[in-house]
């Protein structure tokens, strides 16, 4: 598996692990506490430090308009868009040896 793309799993995770910890209805049933919040956001930090500038950019914009920045192929589909990929985008080997982005919305995605 890509490096870059491994990354983006762990930053995807702990950026939807961030989202529910800041909802306050979930920090007082878990009893989230501010400190907690704090260690979850440098991890994510750390994580997102290691990607390359233009892809940390790309990832961000995903974010601000789909509230995510990463999704999976399922049945030959996009899960953020819906659409069906290129075959040849289902038929490659490794499909995950190199970072790729659905060509329809554009977000990263995991085959």
């Amino acid at each position: 598996m890509n490096k870059i793309l491994k990354i983006l799993i762990v930053l995807n995770d702990l950026d939807e692990k961030l989202k529910i910890f800041k909802d306050q209805k979930y920090r007082e049933i878990f009893n989230i506490s501010s400190k907690m919040i704090q260690t979850w956001e440098k991890k994510r930090e750390k994580e997102f430090s290691k990607l390359p500038i233009e892809v940390q950019e790309n990832y961000e914009r995903l974010r601000r308009r789909y509230g995510f920045g990463l999704a999976s192929v399922t049945d030959g589909s996009c899960n953020n868009c819906n659409q069906k990929l290129p075959t040849f985008m289902l038929a490659i080997k490794n499909p995950n040896k190199e970072l790729r982005t659905c060509p329809n919305c554009g977000i990263y995605i995991i085959l």
